[in-house]
C-alpha cells in the first residue's frame, strides 16, 4: 500500500516536472522571439537615423546660412508680471510672488 502511494506521488511529480519543463521551453522560445523582434526594431531605427542624416545636415546648413544662432533662436518674449495691487489677500500675494519667480530667472537668462 505504501509503495503504491509513493509510486503515485512519484508519477505525479514526474508529470508536474514535465509540464514545468514544457512551460520553461515555451517561455524560452517566447524570449528568443522577443529578442529577435527587438533586434529588428533597433536595426530599423538605425536605418531611419541613417536616412535622416542628410536631411539633418541640410537643415543645419540652412540654419547657419540664415545667420541664426542658438542664442538668437532661444530668445523668448517674457510677459511682465502684473503689478501687486496691495490687496491684503494671501492668494493675490502668492500669485504675485509666483509671477516674479517665473519672470526673474527668464529675464536673467536673456540679459546674460
Amino acid at each position: 500500500m505504501v509503495k503504491n502511494a509513493q509510486l503515485n506521488d512519484i508519477n505525479a511529480l514526474r508529470t508536474e516536472l514535465a509540464q514545468l519543463r514544457a512551460y520553461i521551453e515555451e517561455q524560452n522560445i517566447e524570449l528568443l522571439n522577443s529578442r529577435k523582434a527587438t533586434a529588428l526594431l533597433v536595426e530599423d531605427q538605425g536605418k531611419v537615423t541613417e536616412n535622416l542624416q542628410p536631411e539633418i545636415l541640410v537643415l543645419r546648413r540652412a540654419l547657419i546660412a540664415s545667420g541664426q544662432t542658438h542664442e538668437g533662436s532661444s530668445k523668448v518674449k517674457i510677459p511682465e508680471p502684473k503689478a501687486f495691487g496691495g490687496v491684503r489677500s494671501a492668494t493675490e500675494l502668492e500669485n504675485f510672488l509666483w509671477d516674479m519667480e517665473q519672470y526673474l530667472p527668464e529675464l536673467l537668462k536673456q540679459t546674460s
